[in-house]
């Protein structure tokens, strides 16, 4: 980085050391490298750092990346976690680059340009935006879509002064879901996102793509989601509906002497769609009823693989056995698995 962006921000706090410890703690089992000499607590992310410095009652932070994008994440990162791990009301307000910053830079306002049914239960959905070059890396290809109540206009976002994005409450707070960029054409200023359609659409995400026309319009957030270690010797991924646009895309995203097996659990054969895929890698179709766990358990990495990782999107009480099963069972360590839950039996998925 040729010139960091930096912002700072001084907060009272009760017992900051043992609050510090917990929240950096946190934010390292997922991705970040902490370290901490005696009363600084150093954060390192991909894009950025931040330092958090303690004393009696007081934090000052410090946090420093690339671009406004970077600079908006990491002190949202650090304000949202001081909030929720200091356990009183916080005043935060930042000062430095950015300072003058309304609207997140790391949204955009989504339109419609078609769809097309790639089975009976997944749609996709070409949008166009401007300027998506943000959105275009490898490293995180996941988004927060916005979508407006039913009959409401999409409002767009603001930034609070503890540097959080800020969105209108009551008949007006719009619903947010997770998805994976399918596929982006900066150039063009066009994105694919694939939907699952439910019988029963309930969630917003659903009901937004079983009557999307051309010129509908919604907003996305990101990105974010982390992606798959790309360096690895043998790979299982795995998933239903749900995670299959982010299996599809990480299996474009291997390299060509990628091995390991895949396995998607669908509701029917109807559901099956071309995948491209490197020749090492097996797909298998699973059906609903098959049972999703078992057949994943039957997929222990060979003797042979020295860097395995697995990968799993899927309902949250599988995620849970499949978690406890490759900590416990296969005893992969941090860094050779992650285990995702996309939704819970009973409640709207998107």
């Amino acid at each position: 980085m040729s010139h960091l962006l930096t912002a700072r921000a001084d907060i009272t706090v009760n017992e900051p050391s043992a609050m510090l410890k917990r929240l950096c703690e946190h934010i390292a089992e997922h991705g970040a490298i902490y370290s901490r000499m005696e009363s600084r607590h150093d954060l390192r992310f991909p894009f950025g750092t931040a330092l958090l410095h303690e004393n009696a009652n007081h934090v000052r932070v410090e946090v420093a990346g690339g671009t406004f994008p970077a600079l908006f994440d990491l002190r949202s990162i650090i304000a949202g976690h001081m909030q929720e791990f200091a356990a009183q009301p916080l005043t935060i307000h930042w000062t430095g680059d950015g300072a003058r910053m309304t609207r997140p830079p790391n949204y955009r306002m989504l339109r419609v340009v078609e769809t097309q049914d790639l089975t009976p239960r997944m749609r996709r959905i070409c949008f166009a935006s401007d300027d998506l070059s943000l959105f275009a890396g490898l490293d995180n290809i996941h988004v927060r879509l916005v979508f407006a109540p039913d009959g409401q206009g999409l409002a767009e976002p603001r930034i609070s002064p503890d540097g959080l994005e800020s969105w209108p409450d009551g008949p007006d707070k719009p619903e947010f879901r997770r998805y994976t960029i399918r596929d982006i054409d900066v150039a063009a200023g066009v994105l694919d996102i694939d939907f699952v359609l439910h019988a029963e659409a309930t969630g917003p995400g659903s009901r937004f793509a079983e009557t999307a026309r051309a010129g509908d319009r919604i907003g996305m957030i990101g990105p974010g989601g982390g992606s798959l270690p790309l360096d690895r010797d043998w790979y299982l991924l795995a998933g239903d509906e749900t995670a299959l646009p982010a299996i599809a895309r990480f299996l474009e995203l291997l390299p060509d002497a990628a091995r390991g097996h895949v396995i998607i659990e669908i509701a029917n054969e109807a559901e099956r769609q071309p995948l491209a895929h490197r020749r090492n890698m097996k797909v298998d179709w699973i059906l609903r009823t098959d049972g999703f766990v078992p057949a994943l358990q039957c997929h222990a990495p060979p003797e042979d693989a020295q860097s395995p990782f697995i990968w799993v999107g899927c309902e949250d009480s599988a995620f849970r056995e499949l978690r406890r099963y490759v900590r416990n069972d296969l005893a992969l360590k941090k860094g050779y698995h992650s285990i995702v839950a996309y939704w819970r039996e009973g409640h709207a998925a998107d």
